[in-house]
């Protein structure tokens, strides 16, 4: 229930327009309406809850309230509000709608300002994933090529272990071809150039192989040492 000018003019006229709590003279200036219980705690806007108070009785008895708030920002606050509602109760009350309304304002801005600010560290964290989760593939692409390459130098041993037992095999036949000796050292001759030649082409393989293993290896240690750089500069 609001409280009619008219209400008003029956409280100071019923209380003889002086103060009902020290007996001084009221007048425009230094009138007001005082709740008798505070609506704070349930009181109304009833004439029986209604006094004749000046702003000084007012003003104390409002302090006396603000006494049982604890914390001492919140009192000063209260106190001031109070103290200003008294002088200036629509002055006060539009500065108030005002300031919330801000406050309701600001406090949208910045919840949304926060919450880009975790999309963005989201967004983030997805992209270096995305980056690790990529390092992981291309080194196990390497580990792949490293394990061909050791398999192409298995081979290439197996190879030479194959030309020493042509040898020996061609050391044990030599007594039984001497008779047709040129024949025989032709054959051989053709057969172990084309082993050395085997052998030589797999040696090349191996060696390019090895070669462009490193530089596989080498390129993804500098791309990780980049990354893990870069991830330490951001934070």
């Amino acid at each position: 229930m609001r409280i009619t000018q008219s209400l008003k003019k029956q409280v100071f006229e019923e209380a003889g327009w002086k103060c009902e709590y020290c007996g001084v003279a009221l007048n425009e200036s230094n009138a007001s309406i005082d709740h008798k219980m505070p609506r704070s705690k349930g009181g109304t806007d009833e004439r029986e809850n209604l006094a004749a108070a000046c702003r000084q009785c007012n003003t104390q008895k409002a302090d006396k309230i603000i006494e049982a708030i604890s914390a001492p920002i919140a009192k000063q606050a209260a106190e001031a509000w109070i103290h200003a509602y008294i002088n200036s109760p629509k002055v006060t009350s539009a500065v108030s709608f005002i300031v919330g309304v801000l406050g309701i304002v600001l406090a949208l801005y910045f919840n949304e300002q926060a919450t880009l600010k975790r999309e963005a560290k989201l967004a983030e964290d997805l992209s270096f994933t995305n980056q690790i989760n990529q390092l992981n593939e291309t080194e196990e692409n390497v580990k792949t090529l490293l394990s061909f390459i050791q398999q192409q130098r298995n081979q290439m041993v197996d190879n030479q272990n194959s030309l020493e037992e042509l040898k020996e095999e061609k050391s044990k036949l030599q007594p039984l071809v001497s008779a047709d000796k040129e024949i025989v050292e032709t054959l051989f001759s053709a057969q172990e150039a084309r082993a050395k030649a085997s052998a030589k082409t797999e040696r090349w393989i191996g060696f390019g192989l090895g070669i462009v293993a490193s530089i596989v290896a080498s390129i993804f240690i500098m791309i990780i040492q980049y990354f893990v750089k870069a991830r330490r500069r951001d934070s």
